[in-house]
């Protein structure tokens, strides 16, 4: 693991956000467009909302690698479904982004998931930081993380708190959970020195979090979990949803290695390789690939994403706390019904006027809502994959293959961030509006009745902003404690069609001047669950970072935009976002 592989690439841009905070220890920040982020939606808002406007765009990222699941998470493997791996079918950012730096049909890893993995780190040095730094109206604050954010008596998001953190050591020697609480601490530490933001004067702000910070700290209806018992209930059963992972990269070697990992555990839950051989296995999320290899076949010098879900799933354990900390039904179950938000429970939002600031679980501040427990038990459930499959390739490949640390860009050998398959999100948008499972695997409108007769592709919406597609809704289901209502217990491969996402999605009923993008949308956990790959995060990205925009220069609330919902259409498709399928 070389430091400097990939810090030096970025060097220059680190010194201007440092110049940015002037070395103070409370610093005032006047943004006209604020993207809470860290996914890869994220990303996309912020490049697409300074690329459309002269707005001043302030971008929040809670790593040093924006992109979400396509970099910190370590998911390099694009999640196609069968229509949109086809460039017609995605936005020109999201083409640009990808197949400018692997055109046509190479697919570096050779992998047999995707048409398309590679390694993360050349898309960061390449696309991604050039990107950031070619717009000066967009001012960029990577280790940065909402704690608090204060909403007026109208819904209006008027300011937000954020703690940006300077490194004083290598932060990646050590794993998410021996430092995530520290990232939210206010508090200089060994490890960070850290300033305190305060970005005001926005009019718009995008949550497009991994953790769902602004959601959490606003005090807007936020859901978690799933819905039950039926899938357009109010109420959340929040302390399970998907299952976990922590990926990381293995390298075979040309030659005996010796590596260092720590022996990580199984967590309760023994491993599987699910009858696949070991080669396949390697193949699945292969990310660099020597000649002569196939699915069924590695060579010496192959670099393996290892996401694997008899592996380094964690199903057994859930990353976040539950939105109620004492609402507790009668069957043990953590709920929290409409009118019971995060921050009745978790945090109490600084409403304008009050001086009380945003308090968490016995009165502590809000630090991302994570339960370190768990969140620790997935990088020793990933460690222990690791041996696991080492161990399962033979002794004599064994002694060849060790922990690849470039490609995570860490010392301890593990992704930066998790992949996270679910997140708090929007509990509604306007009009009360939910994307649910049938707006993805019909052609209805209506969530609640009967299905309606076969088509090619899913409902179009008046406010459509973009398309998406995957082969299902995708779930990984926890194995222990979780009580998915019946409606859920065989959702897991249920098809999806070719289907359109609309403007509602990406609005929060009670916030006018609050976008969501990514799996922070107002959906349900069934839909997140066909809406939560990567081309989809990144087209919800775009319409936000276009919609937010034009709200800034129109001086609009959400709802005005929705009214004039045919201006945002355009300019997306001047972008070359498509709205629609040519089937």
């Amino acid at each position: 693991y070389h430091t400097h592989n990939m810090r030096a690439h970025h060097t220059t841009l680190a010194l201007l956000l440092a110049l940015q905070l002037c070395l103070a220890r409370g610093v005032a920040v006047d943004c006209d467009i604020v993207v809470a982020g860290g996914s890869l939606a994220s990303l996309a808002a912020a490049i697409t909302a300074a690329n459309s406007s002269r707005a001043t765009v302030c971008f929040l990222e809670a790593t040093d690698w924006p992109g979400g699941q396509l970099t910190a998470s370590a998911v390099p493997a694009i999640d196609f479904g069968p229509l949109n791996r086809n460039t017609s079918f995605l936005p020109a950012s999201f083409v640009e982004m990808i197949w400018g730096q692997y055109p046509g049909d190479f697919n570096p890893g050779n992998c047999w998931v995707s048409t398309k993995c590679f390694d993360p780190a050349h898309v960061v040095r390449n696309w991604i930081f050039p990107q950031l730094a070619k717009y000066p109206n967009l001012h960029v604050f990577l280790n940065t993380v909402v704690v608090s954010s204060t909403k007026n008596s109208r819904g209006i998001i008027t300011n937000i708190t954020a703690i940006h953190r300077i490194p004083l050591v290598d932060q990646w020697a050590r794993t998410l959970s021996e430092q995530v609480q520290d990232w939210y601490d206010p508090s200089d530490s060994p490890a960070f020195t850290k300033r305190e933001l305060t970005f005001a004067g926005f009019s718009v702000v995008i949550e497009a979090t991994e953790f769902g910070d602004v959601l959490a700290t606003s005090g807007v209806a936020t859901a978690q979990g799933f819905e039950i018992p039926t899938e357009m209930s109010t109420v959340y059963y929040s302390a399970c949803g998907q299952g976990v992972t922590v990926p990381f990269y293995m390298e075979w070697a040309t030659t005996n290695v010796t590596d260092h990992v720590p022996p990580g555990s199984d967590c309760g839950m023994p491993f599987t390789a699910e009858g696949n051989p070991w080669a396949k296995i390697w193949s699945y999320r292969r990310v660099h690939a020597m000649p002569g290899t196939s699915e069924l076949v590695a060579r010496p010098g192959d670099v393996s994403n290892q996401n694997w879900g008899g592996g380094n799933d964690l199903d057994n354990a859930y990353i976040f706390l539950p939105l109620s900390a004492g609402e507790v039904r009668g069957d043990g179950s953590h709920v929290a019904s409409e009118g019971k938000h995060v921050s009745d429970q978790k945090t109490k939002s600084q409403d304008e006027g009050e001086g009380e600031g945003v308090r968490g679980i016995a009165g502590e501040r809000w630090q991302g809502g994570l339960n370190i427990t768990a969140l620790s038990l997935s990088e020793q459930r990933a460690y222990g994959w690791y041996h696991f499959y080492r161990n399962l390739s033979g002794a004599a490949r064994a002694a060849q293959l060790r922990l690849e640390r470039n490609y995570s860009d860490t010392r301890h050998g593990l992704s930066k961030m998790p992949y996270l398959r679910d997140t708090r999100r929007s509990a509604r948008g306007l009009g009360g509006f939910r994307l649910c499972y049938a707006h993805l695997s019909s052609n209805t409108s209506d969530c609640t009745g009967p299905a309606p007769p076969p088509s090619k592709t899913a409902f179009r919406f008046p406010d459509t902003i973009g398309i998406g597609q995957y082969f299902y809704a995708d779930i990984h289901r926890m194995k222990q404690n979780c009580p998915y209502p019946p409606y859920l217990v065989n959702a897991s491969g249920s098809h999806t069609l070719p289907y359109h996402l609309p403007f509602r999605a990406l609005t929060v009923e009670e916030s006018p001047n609050m976008l969501v993008a990514g799996k922070s949308m107002s959906q349900t956990f069934w839909a997140n669950a066909g809406t939560r790959l990567h081309p989809e995060e990144w087209v919800t990205g775009v319409a936000s970072g276009l919609a937010a925009s034009l709200m800034h220069a129109h001086a609009w609330s959400s709802e005005q935009m929705l009214d004039n919902i045919v201006v945002l259409q355009k300019a997306l498709r001047e972008t070359g976002q498509p709205l629609d399928w040519d089937l």
